[in-house]
């Protein structure tokens, strides 16, 4: 036999608290536990099996998932928003806990928090991961540096866990490390609205918008022929490229490239520049 540690997870506006939970659960099971909440409520998806909706917690057998790789989507019911999708995985024996809470666009947050068991049954590191990255970590009010970080020197214990970046709002989580295990954690920060400029332009003077390009997974975004991500690709662009706006549609930026094309990109990952 073999103990499984689990997370509860309360989650207060932007702040999610973790506590640890131990269960005993027969060690040939091959099984994780898998939490998933999220705000509005959401069908949950691994690899295109349909699981249940949130709030959502496989957590006792037998309907644990079988340990390994997923392909997780997290769909809305509320179809303004757009679905979120993530490669997981879930570990044998150990809980994994997903939260998002959906936004228009960029102003999706969430976490996806969980433990891999190591070969040192003392130590008990700490992995911090963020969208955007390079934000700032602050553990226990003390600054470490920026994401993606590994603290191998760290107690085990409770601690206090924030993520912060220029333009973002700040995500405060509250974790508990445990020995041998290496708990990790994956930040996705929503970005501050933008506050709407006071006085008024010239109605002579036509003011042309810029769409900023953040960070995404892949290192680029796709640019589509159409307002859908089932639209033929017909360019890329990196984080911090800028582009004029052309048009917006159902969570969707019309740009004009820099060789004069125009194409489609989501809104999940650009936002209007500042004027």
């Amino acid at each position: 036999m073999r103990r499984i540690i689990l997370f509860v997870l309360p989650l207060i506006l932007i702040t999610a608290i973790f506590l640890v939970t131990i269960f005993v659960v027969s060690k040939e099971s091959g099984k994780g536990a898998l939490q998933v909440t999220s705000n509005p409520p959401s069908k949950v998806y691994l690899s295109g099996s349909y699981i249940g909706d949130t709030p959502l917690c496989r957590c006792k057998l037998p309907e644990m998932i079988e340990a390994g790789e997923y392909d997780l989507r997290i769909v809305p019911k509320d179809a303004v928003f757009d679905e979120f999708r993530e490669r997981i995985k879930v570990s044998a024996s150990v809980l994994t806990v997903i939260d998002r809470t959906f936004g228009k666009g960029a102003q999706s947050s969430g976490s996806i928090i969980s433990l891999t068991e190591i070969d040192d049954k003392k130590s008990s590191p700490l992995l911090v991961a963020s969208f955007p990255n390079k934000a700032e970590i602050i553990i226990d009010s003390n600054r470490e540096g920026l994401s993606p970080l590994l603290l191998d020197k760290i107690t085990a214990s409770d601690h206090e866990v924030r993520i912060s970046k220029d333009n973002y709002k700040e995500k405060i989580l509250r974790v508990r490390t445990v020995p041998g295990y290496r708990l990790e954690i994956t930040a996705f920060l929503s970005i501050e609205p933008l506050k709407k400029a006071t006085g008024s332009a010239s109605s002579d003077t036509p003011v042309i918008q810029k769409i900023v390009i953040l960070d995404t997974p892949t290192g680029f975004l796709r640019v589509r022929e159409g307002s859908s991500a089932a639209s033929q690709q017909v360019g890329q662009v990196s984080p911090g490229e800028e582009y004029d706006l052309l048009e917006e549609g159902n969570s969707w930026y019309k740009i004009k490239l820099k060789d004069g094309k125009e194409g489609w990109i989501s809104e999940t990952y650009a936002q209007l520049k500042p004027q």
